[in-house]
């Protein structure tokens, strides 16, 4: 899987978060809202979004194709 966008937005560091991150997959795939942590010992690290009190992080598909792909394989039967 190639990532072809990546955007860092830097925060006011608190707790040891420094940035969120957002990339692209393939160009139709959008991730989004990556902590990225500094750790104790100074190197990075990121933390994948999960939605309070839920088991599931959430992606946005970025292009309508990405989307009626899907639907056609996800929903055959």
């Amino acid at each position: 899987m190639k990532i072809t966008e990546i955007h860092i937005h830097p925060v006011t560091q608190h707790k040891g978060l420094v940035a969120f991150a957002n990339l692209v997959l393939e160009g139709q795939l959008f991730l989004g809202s990556i902590a990225v942590h500094e750790k104790l010992d100074g190197t990075l690290a990121t933390e994948s979004p999960t939605p309070p009190r839920a088991r599931a992080t959430c992606f946005i598909p970025s292009t309508s194709n990405s989307v009626n792909h899907w639907n056609r394989r996800l929903l055959m039967k």
